[in-house]
């Protein structure tokens, strides 16, 4: 549902108050996907990186994004759970693979307006 006024939108802070602590984020700085990330992570964590972020800003929007990797097991047979450590599948090649070959990470996104 789209609110009639910025007034009436949230501010990033009172949205964050009512997520679950595991969940993950990506919060944008901007209304778009090629708005630069101030943080991704568990919401529980931000305030860990809380100087870059301004909590008193209204949020313009707010969708579900997924990252899909493909698993890597490493000698130990240890799945690798570092983001940076995997091979990220384009979605016209995941048919490529069999569904257990991959895992997903499903990420609440926000995307914060722009003053102006």
């Amino acid at each position: 549902m789209k609110t009639k006024s910025m007034m009436e939108r949230p501010m990033l802070g009172q949205f964050l108050d009512v997520l679950i602590s595991s969940d993950r984020i990506v919060i944008y700085d901007g209304e778009d996907d090629k708005s630069p990330e101030l943080y991704r992570g568990f919401a529980a964590c931000i305030d860990y990186d809380e100087d870059n972020i301004d909590k008193s800003r209204r949020i313009a929007k707010t969708g579900l994004g997924t990252d899909i990797f493909r698993k890597d097991r490493g000698s130990s047979h240890v799945y690798r759970t570092r983001r940076q450590d995997k091979e990220e599948i384009p979605v016209e090649s995941i048919s490529d693979f069999k569904f257990s070959d991959l895992e997903e990470i499903v990420y609440t996104r926000i995307f914060l307006e722009v003053a102006g």
